[in-house]
């Protein structure tokens, strides 16, 4: 039975948060732990819904700041945080453009923010974090849904995949990063590429 505060087992990579105030800490806390400078050397989160909310949220709780950290969304028709309809004469990711900018120099100086969609629609839907340790291969997790509002309206579940797994994802969410659908071989439209220029390095 899960405890109540998440986690199937003390310092386990697979890890269950229930809904709830006291789950959205721990889900933050659990991903610093993944995303601590100390393991890892780089990290591609791929969320279809990571918001301006959840960079707020959670980019600002990032504790470590020396790692190089990509953030893969896909605004495409739909405000991820509001659930209202898009202006189609604009770029879908303009208001996470401008919480980037103004959370700049908060954010870590090392983070990339892109935003892809395919002929206007999301161009993906699962979530994965791909993290790159500094002597081991790289790992791959799969969440069970966003970290928009994570634990907040769902229960949460983070799950380190299997090695072999974890090689296809990998080579899935590079993809994305550099704005290709590798399961369809077709290049994505990026609306967003955002690096944190305005930082003190």
């Amino acid at each position: 039975m899960p405890r109540s505060r998440g986690g199937s087992r003390p310092g386990g990579d697979d890890r269950w948060f229930r809904r709830g105030i006291d789950s959205e800490i721990g889900i933050i806390t659990h991903l610093n732990s993944l995303l601590s400078g100390g393991n890892i050397r780089a990290a591609v989160l791929v969320d279809p819904f990571f918001g301006a909310d959840a960079l707020q949220r959670l980019g600002l709780r990032l504790e470590s700041q020396d790692i190089e950290l990509t953030i893969v969304t896909s605004w495409a028709s739909v405000d991820p945080d509001t659930n209202a309809l898009l202006v189609k004469s604009q770029n879908p990711a303009t208001r996470l453009e401008q919480t980037c900018e103004r959370a700049a120099r908060f954010l870590n100086p090392r983070l990339r923010v892109l935003n892809l969609v395919d002929r206007g629609n999301q161009a993906f839907h699962d979530r994965y974090l791909v993290t790159y340790p500094h002597d081991l291969p790289p790992r791959a997790y799969l969440l069970s849904n966003s970290l928009n509002k994570a634990g907040a309206n769902w229960p949460f579940v983070i799950s380190m995949l299997a090695p072999d797994v974890a090689l296809i994802v990998k080579e899935y969410v590079e993809g994305l990063r550099n704005g290709t659908d590798m399961t369809s071989g077709r290049a994505l439209t990026i609306t967003l590429d955002w690096s944190n220029r305005g930082a003190n390095v």
